[in-house]
């Protein structure tokens, strides 16, 4: 080996480490593209992995665009970190949901009040963006979630006008 490659090769194992830290990992977790088993397994871990107060402000968002004849892709973006350094997680989710998906929805919110929560779940503000619009703008699906948001949340937004 020549002292060029050498320096060459101890550059590259200084440098991917700090590019690794730049540049963070992306995971996308989406339901797949048609509808069969390994969607309705998807819907099913998905529907039951949500805290409470995300999956009411989601249902509630699924049914004003069901209403409405209206649909779009939410993303719930996340830091989490790997061995690797930072990892950002994307959680798309389609709405309406799948009727059997949209069901499960229902089945895990009965009784369900989110006044009954002390503090509101953290996980409610992190969808910042809506894509996919099926018969309405970003804006207005965006204006969607943040209604069912407020709708749920009256308390946490009295905190937030003082």
């Amino acid at each position: 080996m020549t002292r060029k490659s050498m320096q060459f090769s101890l550059a590259l194992l200084v440098c991917l480490p700090l590019a690794c830290a730049l540049h963070p990992e992306v995971r996308v977790n989406a339901p797949p593209k048609t509808a069969g088993v390994e969607a309705d397994r998807w819907w099913e871990k998905t529907v039951d992995q949500l805290p409470l107060p995300f999956l009411a402000i989601y249902a509630e968002a699924s049914e004003v665009h069901q209403r409405k004849g209206t649909g779009a892709t939410y993303i719930d973006w996340y830091k989490g970190s790997t061995d690797a350094g930072v990892c950002q997680y994307e959680l798309q989710l389609p709405t309406p949901p799948p009727e059997l998906a949209f069901a499960r929805v229902r089945e895990r919110l009965k009784g369900f009040k989110a006044d009954d929560l002390p503090i509101p779940d953290e996980r409610q503000d992190h969808v910042v963006m809506a894509e996919a619009c099926r018969g309405c703008m970003l804006e207005q699906a965006l204006d969607v979630w943040r209604n069912a948001h407020k709708k749920l949340n009256p308390t946490r937004l009295k905190k937030d006008k003082l």
